[in-house]
């Protein structure tokens, strides 16, 4: 499998500044074939899975660089575009706004989840954790063992 990196040079609709190299692979099932155009589509649109690995691709870039405004951005689009992210993009979400240290922006999103799954609870835990919220992470921790997620290794 050959991995194809190309590199932006002008910049994103969804971000603010320019993004520097994405690997297509993520944001495609197969790589393009000849059309430069192809290879700049935006890559939110289309079908659900070339969709979540574009915002994934995105919010990586922005978690990468503590793109607080540009992560942001990102998030509005998919909330203008009626996107539902599922758990997994939404614990990205968290982690994003965890890194840009906006813990507040990443507790709203985590009470307003319906679904979480052992890797959100221990982002938002290690989150308020590395903020220097130790209460509340230990809060966040009693909530879990109270959910059944959690996994003890003694």
């Amino acid at each position: 499998m050959i991995r194809r990196i190309i590199t932006v040079e002008s910049t994103h609709p969804l971000l603010k500044s320019t993004v520097r190299s994405v690997h297509f692979f993520s944001l495609t099932r197969f790589p393009p074939k000849n059309s430069n155009e192809e290879r700049l589509k935006p890559p939110v649109q289309g079908d659900p899975v070339r969709r979540i690995n574009g915002y994934d691709a995105l919010l990586t870039e922005c978690i990468d660089r503590r793109a607080l405004d540009d992560g942001r951005g990102v998030h509005g689009h998919m909330i203008k575009a009626g996107f539902v992210p599922r758990v997994y993009l939404q614990t990205r979400l968290i982690l994003f706004y965890v890194r840009c240290d906006s813990l507040m922006d990443a507790r709203k999103l985590f009470e307003g989840m319906r679904d979480r799954n052992i890797a959100t609870w221990t982002t938002m835990i290690s989150g308020c954790s590395r903020t220097g919220h130790d209460r509340e992470a230990r809060d966040l921790f009693v909530r879990m063992l109270g959910t059944g997620k959690a996994v003890i290794v003694s």
